[in-house]
C-alpha cells in the first residue's frame, strides 16, 4: 500500500469527491449490498451499493443490542425470540423471509463461509455455555460440539477455533477436540478473523496483532475503539477517536491514516466486501463511503442512510 498524501492535486480531488456523488468517469465502482443497523427507532436497511436503492424494515426493540449484524449465505443473522426464550433467525436479504435457526443466546459468523455458530446459556449456581453448534444460514446443522466451553464470553470465531475472553486473557478453544489451542494476553478485542486477532488495553493507543507470523504491536495515530479485518486478515481498518480512520497493513507492518475521511459521530461502523476489495464505512454528514486499498480510491455512495448507523455488514 502506498503512503497517502493530501496535498496539491490529490487534496483537490478529495474535496471534489466529497462535494458530489461518485459514479462519473471510468472508475471501477463497488457493487453488492450493505446492511445497516439503524437507531432510533431500531431498523434494518438493505442498500444497493451501486444505485442507492434502500429497503427499510423495522425490527423489535433490543435486536441490535443482542448481537452483531452478520451476513452469511445471502441472509442476515439477527436475534429473535421463541416466547420468552432467546433465539436466532435469518432474514433473506431479497425477499425479507425470516427463518428460525434455533434457540440460542449467542451467535457469530463461522470462519467457514455461509455458516454461523450458535450457543445457549446454561443457568444455575455456575452459569456456563451449554449447547454449541454450527448451522448454515438456511438452518441446517453442520456440527454439534460435545464439549463444555472454557468461558462465558464468546467474542469471535477463527480458523482454529472459537475465541473466548476470560480474566483479561484470550483463549482459542476447539469445539471439536474440547481443548484450548492458543492463549493470549488481551483485554479488549478490536477484531478477529481468519487466524488473526487484534486486541488492545486501556486507552487503546497501541494494538496487538496475534496470528500467523507471530505477535506484533503497532502504535495508532489516535486511540482506537473498533476495528474490522479484511476477509484474508491482511488489512485491519481501525476507527479512531475524533472520527478518524486508519488502515493497518498486517503483513508490511504499516499504519496509515486515511486523509479526507471523517466517520459519523459516535460511529465505528466498518465492513469489508466479501472479496476484501472494498472497505465500507459510515461517514460524517450522513454519507456512506467506500475505500479501495489497492488503488487508494475513495467513493461516496449514492445512498443516504435514513437514520443513525450503529452497525454495517456487507452482503
Amino acid at each position: 500500500m502506498r503512503k497517502l498524501a493530501l496535498t496539491g492535486v490529490a487534496a483537490a480531488a478529495v474535496i471534489a469527491l466529497l462535494a458530489a456523488p461518485s459514479g462519473a468517469g471510468d472508475r471501477e465502482l463497488p457493487a453488492g449490498r450493505l446492511v445497516l443497523g439503524l437507531h432510533p427507532p431500531e431498523r434494518i436497511a438493505v442498500v444497493d451499493v451501486r444505485n442507492g436503492h434502500t429497503v427499510v424494515r423495522r425490527v423489535p426493540g433490543g435486536t441490535l443490542c443482542h448481537g452483531p449484524l452478520v451476513v452469511s449465505g445471502g441472509r442476515l443473522i439477527l436475534s429473535g425470540a421463541a416466547g420468552r426464550r432467546p433465539a436466532v433467525d435469518s432474514l433473506d436479504l431479497g425477499t425479507g423471509h425470516r427463518r428460525r435457526l434455533g434457540l440460542a443466546t449467542h451467535y457469530l459468523a463461522s470462519a467457514r463461509p455461509g455458516r454461523v455458530w450458535l450457543a445457549t446459556m446454561s443457568y444455575g449456581a455456575h452459569p456456563s455455555l451449554g449447547s454449541i453448534r454450527e448451522v448454515t444460514a438456511a438452518g441446517r446443522t453442520t456440527f454439534v460440539s460435545r464439549h463444555r466451553a472454557p468461558a462465558l464470553n464468546l467474542v469471535g470465531a477463527l480458523d482454529d477455533g472459537l475465541l473466548f475472553e476470560k480474566r483479561e486473557h484470550l483463549l482459542v478453544w476447539s469445539p471439536r477436540s474440547g481443548r484450548v489451542v492458543r492463549r493470549m494476553p488481551g483485554a479488549y478485542v478490536l477484531s478477529a478473523r481468519a487466524g488473526r486477532v487484534a486486541w488492545c488495553r486501556g486507552g487503546c493507543a497501541q494494538i496487538h496483532l496475534a496470528g500467523p507470523g507471530g505477535d506484533r504491536v503497532r502504535s495508532l495515530p489516535a486511540p482506537g475503539f473498533t476495528g474490522a479485518f479484511s476477509p484474508d486478515g491482511a488489512l485491519l481498518a481501525v476507527a479512531l477517536a475524533g472520527g478518524r480512520l486508519a488502515i493497518v497493513d498486517v503483513v508490511a507492518g504499516s499504519v496509515q491514516e486515511l486523509p479526507g475521511v471523517r466517520l459519523a459521530e459516535g460511529s465505528g461502523a466498518l465492513a469489508w466486501s466479501s472479496d476484501g476489495d472494498w472497505l465500507f464505512l459510515s461517514a460524517a454528514r450522513g454519507r456512506l463511503m467506500a475505500y479501495r486499498p489497492s488503488s487508494e480510491q475513495l467513493e461516496v455512495l449514492p445512498a443516504r442512510p435514513p437514520g443513525h448507523v450503529l452497525e454495517l455488514a456487507a452482503g
